[in-house]
């Protein structure tokens, strides 16, 4: 099985695991599953970092990731192009 880890759930594993759901850690310890990141989670990630909203350096999430064996999804033009094809449900673009 995969699983596609969001930004916030990516923020909970490394700062906040109280807030994971007693199933999300079930999931995450498994070691049949594939733990999987966005690499626009991780633009993001760097954005929250430089707004000051986000109290973790570029090298913890690195450690973080390869820690829980996260595997970082690649993003490309083909992707990005999809995304306009994608309804607006919010504002948010990293969470389209």
């Amino acid at each position: 099985m995969r699983v596609l880890i969001d930004t916030s759930t990516f923020v909970w594993i490394i700062s906040r695991p109280t807030r994971l759901s007693r199933e999300a850690v079930r999931l995450l310890k498994r070691r049949d599953i594939v733990r999987e990141l966005s690499t626009l989670s991780l633009t993001e990630l760097a954005v929250k970092i430089q707004a000051r909203k986000l109290d973790v350096t570029k090298e913890q999430i690195r450690q973080n990731i390869e820690a829980a064996r996260i595997q970082v999804l690649p993003y490309n033009a083909a992707h990005a192009y999809g995304d306009f094809d994608l309804p607006e449900h919010h504002h948010d673009p990293f969470d389209r």
